[in-house]
Order: C-alpha cells, then sequence, then structure tokens
C-alpha cells in the first residue's frame, strides 16, 4: 500500500515538474540572457566582485588573466561532477540546464557587452539597475525550478558533509569570495557588491513568493466573541474560528485567525488590545491568499 501511494506521489510531482515545462525554458534562457549581460556590461568592467563562480571568475581573470567565460566553463564543468557523484542523476538535471544555459550566455553577452556597454553617471543608478535586473532574473530562474549551480553546488556539497545548512554555507562562501575581492579591487567595490548582493536577495523573494502586503494575524482571548463581532463589523474581515485545547489549564477557548491588509494590521492589534489587554496576538507575513471569505476593502 506505502509502495503503491509512493509510485502515485511520484507521477504527481513529475506532472507538476513538467507543466509549462517550455514556458519554463524560455524563461530561464531570457532571464540567463540579462543575468549575464549585467555580468559583463557592468560587474566584469567595474571590476564588482558579488561573490558565486561569476564573482570568483572577475577575481581569476585579475590575477592570473584568464577570461571569465572560460574560468565560468571549466568551474561549472568540475562542480557538476561533483554534484552528480553526491546526488546522483535526477537532482543532476534542472542544475544541468541551469548551468549549461547560464555558461553559453556569458559567452554570447560578452561581445554584446563591449557593443553596447551600459555606463551610468551616478554609482546607486547602477547599483540599482544592476540590483533589480539581477534579483528579477535570479528570481525567475528559481521559481522556474533551476538554478544556474556554482557556488549552489559547493554549498549542498558542505550541508551534505557537515552541520552547515544552505542559507548558511552561501553566505560563508560568498562572504570569502567578497572578501577576496575587496583585497584586490578595494573596500569601495566590495560595498557596492554587498548593496547589489542585499538588494538582488530581496528582489529574488518577491519575484519567488509575491508581495508580503497583508498580515495572518492569530489571537486567542477571553473576549473572543466580541473580538470576531469586532474584525466582521468594523473591518469587514472574515473570521476562522480555530479548535484549541490550552496546554495547562485545558481551557478550550478557539483561536480567532483574522487576514489584514498592511495598512489596517496595526489599528486592528490597538483594538484587541483595547477590548482585551490580555490577549494573546501572534501575526506573520501572508503572501497569498485564496477562496475564502474576503472582502473588497482587502487589496488581494
Amino acid at each position: 500500500m506505502f509502495k503503491l501511494r509512493l509510485k502515485r506521489d511520484n507521477e504527481i510531482l513529475k506532472k507538476v515538474n513538467h507543466n509549462h515545462y517550455l514556458l519554463r525554458l524560455f524563461f530561464l534562457v531570457l532571464s540567463c540572457f540579462g543575468y549575464a549581460y549585467t555580468y559583463n556590461a557592468i560587474l566584469v568592467p567595474k571590476h564588482i566582485v558579488t561573490g558565486g563562480v561569476s564573482g570568483l571568475a572577475i577575481i581569476i581573470q585579475e590575477v592570473f588573466g584568464l577570461p571569465t567565460s572560460i574560468f565560468i566553463y571549466i568551474s561549472t564543468a568540475i562542480l557538476l561532477i561533483i554534484f552528480y557523484i553526491n546526488f546522483g542523476k535526477e537532482k543532476t538535471i534542472n542544475t544541468l540546464i541551469g548551468s549549461v544555459v547560464f555558461t553559453i550566455m556569458v559567452s554570447i553577452t560578452e561581445p554584446i557587452a563591449r557593443a553596447y556597454p551600459l555606463e551610468f553617471e551616478s554609482h546607486i543608478i547602477m547599483i540599482l539597475v544592476t540590483a533589480i535586473i539581477q534579483g528579477v532574473c535570479n528570481g525567475m530562474i528559481y521559481r522556474g525550478g533551476f538554478n544556474t549551480g556554482g557556488t549552489d553546488i559547493i554549498a549542498c556539497v558542505l550541508v551534505k558533509y557537515s552541520r552547515f545548512s544552505v542559507g548558511s554555507a552561501l553566505r560563508v562562501i560568498n562572504a570569502i569570495i567578497i572578501g577576496i575581492g575587496a583585497l584586490i579591487f578595494g573596500f569601495t567595490n566590495a560595498v557596492y557588491a554587498i548593496l547589489i548582493l542585499l538588494l538582488s536577495s530581496k528582489l529574488v523573494d518577491i519575484v519567488m513568493l509575491g508581495l508580503n502586503d497583508s498580515k495572518m494575524v492569530f489571537i486567542k482571548s477571553k473576549k473572543w466573541e466580541d473580538l470576531e463581532q469586532t474584525f466582521n463589523y468594523k473591518y469587514k474581515v472574515g473570521v476562522t474560528e480555530m479548535g484549541n485545547l490550552g496546554g495547562i489549564f485545558k481551557k478550550k477557548e478557539p483561536i480567532l485567525l483574522v487576514i489584514v491588509p498592511y495598512h489596517s494590521y496595526h489599528d486592528l492589534k490597538e483594538e484587541i488590545v483595547r477590548i482585551d489587554d490580555k490577549a494573546f496576538i501572534s501575526s506573520i507575513d501572508c503572501y497569498m491568499v485564496l477562496g475564502g471569505y474576503k472582502n473588497k476593502v482587502i487589496p488581494f
């Protein structure tokens, strides 16, 4: 029975992965082109090392004179072999596709970047343009289920053989690469790199998850009926009563679940405290709401 269920789940997963596959490939190619163009048009000539294999390639070119595209090709091939040995064929496929497309785009955009360079009068504009393009492009790549390999592969291998998380491993690797870049190209360029990295990382989250324009609020209160009426009539939002059994006193008062837009959140919180100053309130960012009761006052 368990094997049949596992087989069915795998079949569903394959259908999900193959859904709109050609469209996902199209956006992968487009995103890799945009990412590679800003890399060759801005980061390489300005000597801005934002981490990753592409950042390391800028350092290697400066120290040893090896072209960035050649270094990226060689390092990508080596890292893919390491990834295949450690994680097998299935997990390597999407990484292989993303890595190959990106390295090809780096080669294609090199002459384009020389013919059509990007020049900026302000360093702030340069940072913003680079961060926006790379953040959106990276977000589209990840959203399509691909990645461009590089230091992601090193991080995955570190996670397998150590107690690092993927995020921690990536931060350590990128910090080392940016640090080396700072020693070679100066502190100012390192600051530019960090700002681009921070801004683009935020945009990656927005592209993948959407804007968190609302709050999901959990409330536990003895005056839950009064609160429920307030939410319904004053804020025009639906309320969900969640079953609850207290861990110490075994009380069965429900927990209220409410989703409100950001602009109403602080007012709602103050209203809860006004009705019951001993109420327990917990909230988290909410990225997507589908179905259920929603009033037009909520902008999603």
